[in-house]
């Protein structure tokens, strides 16, 4: 018997087959183990260590669904069971790529975010992970299309009937539909991030958390969590505090009486300001005379903090330090007055 009539045997090619197999995975495996992860270790990014995992799962599994394909190839099975055979070998390769791609673009995502945090304090988007929903549902979309017309079945009704069933369901859910719009306008235009300082409509502030598909969460300075519909939040007027600088400009107004030095009022605020440690020397604080009122002269000292949720705090301190100062240097606070003058009638 010659060496190919041996290789023609079904058990002997099967057997040589996993042997390749055998073989190949160790040679991938080894690979990646040990050359690859030397070269990643010398970077300096973490993306290429989840990366790695990620590629050589999917060539193992490549590989493996291949031997199965070849060996299926050289077995004596009907003509029509071999065309299954090959349809499901190249739907194991779309779904192995399905995965492969959504894995690869999550990893580029949450690497881009965490490098724009690293680099500016703040995250690119907090709103990456809805938008890594959304590339693997696409994906992964495609491939189940791919699959199907690759089966020849006929996806147009299918479509047509998902569409009236859409315009139904946009009815009956109207406001999920305008929140998960709102979601996506909140990804585009970017009018906060994870981190910012927001008011919203002059009634609450707080903290930007998580920015979620649905609604946005924001805890306030009273450690309550206020969940938020996103499509109130793109319709009505949200104050972004940090949103050019993680620094916050804190006013604090006051009232002097008419007779009142104001060179000696403007020294005493300034004194009082740069002695506080967590006002900013720079910018420098300001006096700013605004208004004469009924009762006095209005201003208000500007200060610059560097921690937005410190506000609350500091604006006491303040407060406190500059009644206690104008007390010492007796400046006058004024307050409400009406004079009233009785005459008598005869």
């Amino acid at each position: 018997m010659h060496v190919t009539d041996i290789l023609t045997q079904p058990f002997v090619f099967v057997t040589l087959v996993a042997v390749w197999f055998v073989i190949f995975a160790w040679l991938i495996d080894k690979a990646f183990s040990i050359v690859i992860r030397y070269f990643v270790a010398k970077t300096k990014t973490t993306a290429d260590d989840k990366l790695v995992p990620v590629i050589k799962n999917s060539l193992l599994a490549g590989l493996f669904v291949t031997a199965l394909y070849i060996v299926s190839l050289y077995l004596m099975i009907p003509t029509a069971m071999h065309i299954i055979i090959e349809k499901g070998f190249f739907t194991a390769l779309i779904i192995i790529a399905s995965f492969f791609l959504s894995s690869l673009l999550s990893i580029i995502l949450i690497e881009i975010n965490e490098r724009s945090y690293a680099k500016n304090g703040k995250h690119t988007h907090s709103a990456v992970p809805f938008m890594n929903n959304m590339i693997k549902i696409g994906i992964f979309s495609g491939g189940a299309l791919l699959i199907m017309r690759m089966f020849n079945i006929d996806v147009t009704p299918a479509l047509a009937s998902a569409g009236v069933a859409g315009i139904a369901v946009a009815f009956a859910a109207k406001d999920f539909v305008a929140n998960l719009f709102g979601g996506i306008s909140v990804f585009f235009d970017k009018p906060y991030t994870i981190g910012d300082y927001v008011i919203i409509n002059e009634l609450y502030r707080g903290e930007v958390m998580e920015i979620g598909m649905r609604s946005t969460k924001i805890r306030t300075r009273d450690a309550v969590l206020l969940t938020v519909p996103n499509s109130v939040m793109v319709t009505n007027i949200v104050v972004n505090e940090t949103g050019y600088e993680p620094r916050l400009r804190v006013r604090i107004p006051i009232q002097v009486g008419y007779e009142s030095d104001l060179d000696k009022v403007e020294n005493v605020l300034n004194k009082v300001a740069n002695a506080h440690d967590e006002v900013l020397e720079q910018p420098a604080p300001r006096v700013r005379y605004r208004n004469f009122h009924d009762s006095g002269i209005s201003l208000e000292l500007l200060v610059v903090i560097a921690k937005p949720a410190h506000k609350g705090h500091i604006t006491h301190e303040l407060i406190k330090e500059i009644h206690l100062e104008f007390i010492k240097s007796k400046i006058r606070i004024p307050f409400p007055r009406r004079d009233v003058f009785m005459h008598t009638v005869k």
